[in-house]
């Protein structure tokens, strides 16, 4: 906002800066700051406001009861001179004001566009007008809605993830990117989302994704109340759990194969370039890893969701071949060989992390706490009953297909 602030120009900004104008005329102060709270709804603006106001109020009292300014008491005198002093300081002070006001301005303006295009665009679904996969999914999830609640909290307390922006349409996903694209650039985006195969898949697997893990969800939770109950002592979560960790080498195999689907090759590097695509990275090690596992991944220095694999294997490739193929099984076992460095790197950091933000997370977040040795397991068996697949995959591919708006050369 600031960088768009920079670039406008003088016109612009004496066209915002009318309202310091009233601060010239005695007594009309207040007009200026009022006006500056209705554009921008600043509180402080209606405070300042309200001063200057009263002041002319309490001026123009003092003048009626005291009509002859022989007879007046010093008081009234004292403070007609303060009043003076009051309205000559507020033209320095409305102009001092106008750079704050400004920018107010144009944030203000870009939540009412932004609220405006999620308007329209949430009035063309209800008229059957979304003619694209990633809009009609996006579509589903209101910013009130707990699963995207449950999104921002998970992002504003792991470090060195992007600050989660809520969108409800492919525009949205584009302007986490560029600020006031042109509309031949959206209509590229909306042609990529319809026509590409490749966000299809994407779509389709965060789906599937979804629609297991609830039932696994539910499964894992009634079983996890029973050990609760009729279990003295725990054990580790991986040794006590083999079905989370089923869940987790699964869910491994479905990143790498979205990985696999962003580009021909560097794909590591486009998918970390992607911010939906290291929210997906992120959410993947912090809940379906550190939350469950997190003594597991710390002994592990990262490596745990490897052993998972290689332990797991045979049941993890079963159960993904069974709503894909063997070809798209082996090449996202490749994708996470390939970036094995790195993924371990994300799981050591957030590790590391994880302990001092697991109060957070049981204060906050939904769930059934002090699964087998683990203080959140419970949690992660509630994440997995919500539909944050299907969201983090539907943000995915919409900023897939920006990034190739974006970069359109054959990727």
């Amino acid at each position: 906002m600031i960088q768009e602030f920079k670039q406008k120009n003088l016109t612009w900004k004496l066209l915002h800066s009318w309202h310091v104008l009233f601060c010239l005329f005695f007594g009309l102060s207040w007009l200026t700051f009022l006006y500056m709270y209705i554009k921008v709804r600043s509180k402080k603006w209606l405070l300042y406001s309200l001063v200057y106001f009263i002041s002319v109020v309490l001026t123009m009292h003092f003048v009626y009861k005291y009509p002859d300014a022989n007879t007046r008491p010093d008081y009234v005198i004292y403070y007609l001179v303060f009043f003076i002093f009051l309205w000559l300081f507020s033209i320095p002070h409305s102009l001092f004001s106008l750079k704050e006001f400004w920018i107010q301005s144009l944030i203000y303006e870009s939540i009412e566009k932004k609220s405006t295009l999620d308007l329209e665009t949430k009035v063309k679904k209800e008229m059957g007008a979304i003619d694209n996969p990633v809009d009609q999914i996006l579509l589903e999830f209101n910013e009130t809605d707990l699963t995207v609640k449950i999104l921002k909290f998970i992002f504003e307390n792991i470090p060195f993830t992007p600050q989660f922006y809520y969108y409800v349409d492919l525009r949205g996903a584009l302007g986490r990117y560029i600020d006031e694209p042109s509309e031949k650039i959206y209509q590229e985006l909306k042609k990529i989302a319809k026509f590409d195969d490749q966000i299809h898949k994407i779509l389709k697997t965060a789906r599937v994704i979804d629609k297991i893990d609830g039932g696994l969800g539910i499964l894992t939770g009634i079983r996890n109340g029973y050990e609760i109950i009729t279990k003295k002592t725990s054990e580790r979560t991986f040794e006590a759990d083999p079905q989370q960790a089923l869940d987790a080498g699964i869910k491994a195999i479905v990143l790498g194969y979205m990985i696999s689907l962003v580009s021909k090759q560097n794909f590591l590097n486009v998918f970390l370039d992607i911010k939906a695509g290291q929210e997906l990275l992120y959410y993947f090690v912090a809940i379906e890893l550190a939350l469950p596992f997190t003594d597991n991944l710390i002994e592990s220095g990262g490596s745990f969701l490897y052993k998972i694999l290689q332990e797991r294997e045979k049941e993890i490739s079963s159960r993904f071949i069974d709503f894909s193929d063997k070809n798209s099984y082996l090449k996202a076992r490749s994708v996470l060989e390939e970036i094995r460095e790195a993924f371990d790197q994300t799981s050591l950091v957030v590790s590391q992390n994880f302990k001092r933000l697991e109060s957070n997370f049981k204060n906050t977040l939904p769930g059934i706490l002090n699964v087998a040795d683990s203080t959140t397991g419970g949690i992660a068996t509630v994440l997995d009953i919500m539909p944050i697949w299907k969201l983090l995959g539907a943000r995915f591919a919409a900023e897939v297909c920006v990034y190739k708006v974006l970069n359109s050369e054959n990727i």
